[in-house]
């Protein structure tokens, strides 16, 4: 049924087989490889040395000593808080402490002093004490005020009394007067009956224009 077509003959292996496809092939790889291996490697980073002159810096800074009245002062900085007003008026308010006392003569509360210093704060316009008293047991009469122990003498117009009749009070001063210079300032309280009197708090509050 089929006829036999004379002059055909065979061309050759198929195109997969032959060698130069391989060739092709073996050099496109390398190719690639090449590529990835300038173009995807992670770039090194440059470290920049230190200059001689920089590298022997000391990295901490040494500490200066100071002084009994420098050290008063930094702490009183650092504790004193400040109200500024829309007017421009400041109002700085610098914490003298707390403790307690049932003497009937002026005790000095151990640990309700301050060092301050008018010349810190500027154009000082009035200055009042202020204290915070507490009869936990028994109504009595108690009496408070402040004192400057570096003058030794008591800051005028700063006693104030909480009567009888009050369990607890807030008590304000009549503006007062500072000594000029960094004074250490004491709060002294005086009891009635002798019984227990919590001072609460202690301040002294500074209005400057």
């Amino acid at each position: 049924m089929f006829r036999k077509v004379s002059g055909y003959k065979k061309t050759g292996r198929p195109w997969l087989f032959k060698t130069e496809v391989w060739l092709a092939i073996v050099f496109i790889a390398a190719n690639l490889l090449v590529l990835d291996f300038f173009f995807l490697r992670p770039k090194e980073k440059t470290v920049t040395q230190i200059p001689q002159n920089l590298a022997n810096i000391p990295t901490t800074i040494p500490s200066v000593p100071l002084s009994p009245t420098q050290l008063s002062t930094v702490s009183q900085t650092a504790q004193t808080q400040t109200v500024v007003s829309n007017s421009g008026v400041k109002d700085y308010f610098i914490p003298l402490g707390s403790g307690t006392t049932s003497s009937n003569d002026w005790t000095s509360i151990e640990g309700a002093q301050a060092f301050v210093d008018p010349a810190q704060y500027g154009t000082i316009k009035t200055v009042k004490f202020e204290a915070s008293i507490s009869n936990p047991n028994s109504p009595q009469n108690v009496s408070v005020r402040l004192f400057n122990t570096t003058a030794n003498h008591v800051v005028w117009n700063s006693e104030m009394t909480m009567t009888s009749d009050k369990n607890a009070a807030l008590l304000i001063s009549n503006p007062v007067t500072l000594d000029s210079g960094n004074n250490l300032y004491q709060v002294q309280v005086k009891t009635q009956l002798m019984a227990p009197t919590v001072l609460t708090q202690s301040r002294v509050h500074i209005t400057t224009f």
